[in-house]
């Protein structure tokens, strides 16, 4: 019998890696005055969210697979960091 894990998973860019995306968006808030009143932004970083679900034996089988799957295919380890959580179905 398994179980079926929602899983979600953040890909970043690492933070010693330039974000043309972030900063492309950092430079639109003074264009759209989003910065005035003393509105500040900082630190602005684009990346990628990925949903699905997993079914496994264990949470441990469905961890390791989740990992695995981001370290190797949704991310790319030299550039992005990652982080995901499980949640069981119940």
């Amino acid at each position: 019998m398994s179980s079926r894990f929602d899983a979600e998973v953040i890909v970043m860019p690492k933070k010693e890696v330039a974000d043309p995306q972030g900063q492309a968006i950092e430079g639109a808030l003074s264009r759209l005055q989003l910065t005035e009143n003393g509105v500040q932004f900082e630190g602005i970083h684009v990346g990628r969210v990925f949903r699905f679900a997993v079914d496994a034996a264990t949470r441990d089988a469905a961890e390791k697979a989740v990992e695995t799957l981001a370290d190797r295919v949704l991310a790319n380890p030299n550039v992005e960091a990652f982080r995901f959580t499980l949640q069981e179905q119940l």
